[in-house]
Formats: structure tokens, sequence, C-alpha cells
């Protein structure tokens, strides 16, 4: 089954067919709050801010460091820029997922380093 992260202006209606039918499992985590709530699978998340996060401190497993971003984090940052927060958010929790896919609207940061993107995190 294929991993696919779709950020939120990456899901498209007809990725419910092929979820349905075993074909791909599709991932987002609600960094932005506008989230697609058809998208039932939450990543490991990635540097959170506090108001970022969605249930509370009682409720939460384990301890900060267990939310801080990947190894790739810091290469992530440096490629997209401190602008960019959240995009580099929402492609660390994709690493960290194991997506094979990222699926995003966002052409001006991420389309238009998808090579770069692509080759930093080549293997995931």
């Amino acid at each position: 089954m294929l991993h696919v992260y779709c950020d939120s202006g990456g899901y498209r209606r007809e990725l419910r067919k092929l979820e349905a039918l075993g074909e791909i499992k599709l991932f987002q985590y609600r960094y932005d709050r506008d989230g697609n709530s058809k998208i039932r699978n939450r990543p490991p998340s990635s540097n959170p801010s506090w108001s970022q996060g969605d249930s509370t401190w009682a409720d939460s497993e384990g301890s900060w460091d267990d939310y801080l971003g990947s190894e790739k984090w810091p290469e992530i940052l440096l490629l997209l820029g401190a602008n960019c927060a959240k995009d580099v958010q929402h492609l660390d929790s994709a690493y960290l997922a194991n997506c094979a896919a990222f699926l995003t609207s966002d052409k001006d940061d991420l389309v238009s380093n998808a090579d770069a993107i692509s080759q930093l995190l080549a293997g995931c």
C-alpha cells in the first residue's frame, strides 16, 4: 500500500476511491487547522507549536522530545527557508510516515523545489 501525504491543499476527491480500494493510505497532520476531515490517518508530528497540538499535555504520550522533527528537519528548513515553517512541518511529517508521495497545491514553495526535495528525501 502506497502512503500518500496531502498538505492542506493537496487532497482530491479521486483519492477517496483509491483509499477505499486499499491502493493508498492518506496522511495529513493539521498544522494549518484547516485540514481535511476526510483524511483520518495522522502521521507523526514534526516540531509542532503548542497551538498546533490536538491534545492536552495530560493526554499526550511520551515527552516533548518525542515530537521533534526527523534528522532531515534541518536540511528541509535550509532548503525551503524559515518563512515556510508549515511547509517544512508537512514535508517532515510525510518523511516520518514513510510517505512515497506528497500532494500539494503550493506551486511557489514546494512544487518549484520538487527536484531538490525529492533528492533530499530520496529513499523515504
